[in-house]
């Protein structure tokens, strides 16, 4: 770091552990909800970890109101959405928010969505294989 460089000018890491069953499209559409906040630089979703990491200046937000920002774009851009609600996709068990090109299948009257093609075709080839199965397991 330069000396010339002002305190207000760094950087800090806040990271947060998310829930797997949010698909990484999901996540990213928090992206833009949560980088219009002023103080936040950079965020960065680590799927594979379960984890999302905000780069912020200290003196422009604090960590407890980078949470509640976190916290609020989770729950509003993924949990919620305007149309059909949020849909577990039944073959990877990961939530997934259905819109316009979304993959989908409609089965006995129901209609199901994936996360992923690979998904979709394995539903497609045993729904009933799938739709007895328990989310949570």
């Amino acid at each position: 770091m330069n000396r010339n460089e002002s305190s207000a000018e760094r950087s800090e890491r806040f990271s947060v552990g998310i829930n797997d069953s949010y698909c990484p499209s999901c996540l990213a559409a928090i992206a833009p909800v949560v980088l219009r906040h002023k103080g936040i630089t950079k965020i960065t979703v680590f799927h594979a970890r379960n984890q999302i990491v905000v780069e912020y200046l200290p003196d422009k937000i604090s960590r407890y109101t980078l949470k509640r920002i976190l916290e609020s774009a989770i729950t509003e851009n993924i949990e919620t959405n305007e149309g059909p609600t949020s849909a577990i996709d039944p073959v990877f068990k990961m939530l997934v928010k259905p819109d316009t090109d979304s993959l989908y299948s409609d089965h006995n009257g129901q209609c199901y969505y994936f996360c992923a093609l690979s998904c979709k075709r394995a539903f497609d080839e045993a729904p009933t294989y799938f739709e007895n199965i328990s989310l949570t397991e």
